[in-house]
């Protein structure tokens, strides 16, 4: 539902996280016609924190890797302080424990993807034909 009345999502992630927040920024795009944009946790504070308004929701993609905790407590805790609408999605959420980084953002693809097609369908859009896109780019 959130992700539905959003105007504009930023995806943070930070190491293999920052890889899935990529991915989903751009499904977000594609399918739900939703300006995404994905950052990393440690370079998130220095702009987009600026552009902080009313219908921003963010989405933080946590991998439960020790040493990204930091940087995405901070990062969670300062887009809440401006006001954003903040959501943070770690495996430990479904119970799956121990997992490498790489695995945990592969799980945290798994969870989101569902997550994209219901809001595409919500916003009114069908997340297997977006309008714009073909399924083959024609470069020359």
């Amino acid at each position: 539902a959130a992700l539905t009345r959003a105007q504009s999502v930023y995806v943070i992630g930070r190491d293999t996280g920052f890889g899935a927040a990529q991915e989903i920024a751009l499904k977000l795009k594609e399918c739900c016609a939703l300006h995404a944009e994905a950052y990393s946790a440690s370079e998130v504070l220095h702009g987009p924190l600026q552009l902080v308004t009313e219908g921003l929701t963010v989405l933080l993609l946590d991998t439960d890797a020790p040493e990204t905790h930091e940087s995405l407590d901070i990062a969670e805790a300062r887009f809440r302080d401006w006001g954003a609408e903040v959501h943070r999605v770690a495996p430990s959420d479904v119970d799956a424990a121990d997992l490498t980084p790489a695995a945990a953002a592969a799980l945290l693809l798994c969870l989101l993807y569902p997550v994209v097609h219901a809001t595409a369908l919500a916003r009114g859009h069908d997340p297997d034909a977006p309008a714009t896109l073909s399924k083959v780019t024609r470069t020359t």
